[in-house]
């Protein structure tokens, strides 16, 4: 089993995710692509800017709390979106962000069952000691 990580924060998005242990696919606000996406990644701590993660758009922090998957269905984000039709444009418009590492993008088109939810914030206040 492949194990990803999809971040998230404590108010909306882990909402859903906590009412049936599974991360959807859903739109991304400004671009449209093919299908509703998972998003996900192999990175296990949360990059804001390499994975999208940042403030820009959404006013929640989506570092928050740090979602283990088995992402055994997930494919990279750079195969899907070829292998998809994402237009050249889309994928710049997600691809050039400042800090943005595409490399570790994971997606699938279905929804993905959760392993572990984990608080971020707290297992870093936990390690410095405070």
């Amino acid at each position: 089993m492949r194990q990803l990580y999809h971040y998230t924060c404590r108010g909306h998005g882990l909402a859903g995710i906590l009412a049936d242990r599974l991360v959807r696919p859903n739109r991304r606000h400004l671009l449209v692509l093919p299908e509703p996406l998972a998003w996900l990644t192999d990175l296990d701590a949360p990059n804001v800017d390499a994975l999208g993660l940042t403030t820009r758009l959404l006013s929640c922090d989506r570092s928050e709390v740090r979602v283990t998957v088995d992402g055994d269905r997930a494919e990279r984000w750079v195969v899907y979106a070829r292998q998809a039709g994402v237009t050249p444009e889309q994928r710049e418009a997600l691809e050039s962000a400042t800090g943005a590492m595409p490399a570790h993008w994971w997606v699938s088109e279905q929804p993905v069952p959760v392993l572990r939810i984990d608080d971020v914030h707290a297992a870093v206040v936990e390690r410095s000691g405070r």
